[in-house]
């Protein structure tokens, strides 16, 4: 009996600090260093991931500037300390690798697949929340080509999402801003295309248009909307989904200045909830 016992204790105390580990971890992103925090902002959740689902990554007070972010399997929160406290600025003149005339024919990745995204979720379980993005370069990329040969240098998105496997994604209080340009290089007018952007973009294989689609849930709540070409949206290879725009009279979320506004299109078996928003 004092054997069993004896064992029970030891496994006790073994899974103990893996279940505390795996729930409840929070990785603090250094306060902005005024020049370039891409390594810090990146290194955040890719520690998170590592350490499992539940885990928190926390922006500080203050303006953080950045290139390309890219996380594959995040399934935590990414969090600042309120739309009026924390600002991720996109850098000027993004490099981007999406040149060979194909849309998105390599998976995202920072040394060979750059896209013109400020940020790829890749999978996961994401939450988003109490941070301002900002978009401010005119233009805000190096000039990259689509699929029809056409020459671009707006960013694409600025938080994308997608995955092979079933992905869920929250937004909450967050502000966006882009800016109007009248560069012949910047589709519709702006200097982003989509703001949040929730699509079955990731390649197969190198083939165009080869994506896996995308399922799972988006919830975008509680968020303004300024100066983007679209502001939220979802399209293109999706399916079996649960989109949630707004939702509740307390939730709704504003967009003014842009374009498209809010952007559902082609999701096969899903339902799709658009309510209590407004636009100006």
């Amino acid at each position: 009996m004092k054997r069993i016992i004896f064992l029970i204790v030891i496994l006790c105390t073994c899974l103990a600090p893996a279940v505390a580990w795996a729930s409840g971890h929070t990785v603090k992103v250094p306060p902005p260093n005024g020049v370039d925090d891409t390594a810090n902002i990146q290194g955040a959740p890719n520690a998170c991931v590592k350490y499992g689902p539940g885990c928190t990554v926390q922006l500080a007070a203050g303006t953080y500037l950045t290139k390309q972010v890219v996380v594959y399997n995040f399934q935590g929160t990414f969090k600042g300390m309120g739309m009026n406290s924390t600002t991720i600025e996109a850098l000027p003149n993004l490099p981007v690798h999406w040149l060979d005339q194909t849309v998105a024919s390599c998976q995202p990745n920072l040394t060979t697949c750059l896209w013109p995204s400020l940020f790829v979720f890749a999978d996961g379980n994401i939450r988003v929340s109490d941070l301002t993005l900002k978009v401010t370069a005119v233009p805000a990329t190096q000039p990259w080509v689509d699929d029809g040969g056409i020459t671009y240098t707006m960013l694409f998105d600025v938080l994308a999402f997608i995955g092979q496997n079933p992905t869920y994604v929250t937004i909450n209080r967050i502000r966006m801003e882009g800016q109007p340009s009248l560069l012949s290089t910047d589709d519709g007018g702006y200097n982003v295309t989509n703001g949040v952007h929730y699509t079955g973009a990731l390649p197969r294989s190198s083939a165009p248009f080869d994506y896996y689609f995308l399922s799972g849930s988006f919830t975008v709540q509680s968020s303004f909307f300024d100066n983007l070409f679209v502001a939220v949206s979802q399209d293109a290879f999706s399916k079996s989904s649960r989109v949630t725009i707004g939702g509740s009279p307390t939730t709704g979320n504003h967009v003014e200045g842009g374009c498209g506004g809010l952007d559902m299109e082609a999701s096969e078996n899903s339902v799709v909830e658009i309510s209590y928003n407004d636009s100006s």
